[in-house]
């Protein structure tokens, strides 16, 4: 079986398409509406999800970071 590519927009497209429609059909008849195997599609959903669990990850490595900032600002102006 020959292995095809996707490009990203298409991509997007299918993931976005999955979560409008998620809570009324299968992966697996997604895939079909799109012209894609079911396994790519998991595949990309998992990719999709591990992306957007590691955006959350560092947003919150991010407000800490502010918040530590303020913190020493604040101790900082303290010393003087």
């Amino acid at each position: 079986m020959a292995k095809h590519r996707y490009d990203r927009e298409f991509r997007e497209q299918a993931l976005q398409y999955y979560a409008a429609h998620k809570n009324q059909l299968t992966v697996d008849e997604i895939g079909k509406q799109l012209g894609i195997e079911s396994h790519v599609l998991r595949q990309w959903i998992q990719a999709d999800k591990a992306k957007d669990q590691e955006i959350a990850q560092l947003k919150r490595q991010i407000q800490e970071a502010r918040e530590e900032i303020a913190v020493l600002k604040k101790s900082m102006r303290l010393d003087k």
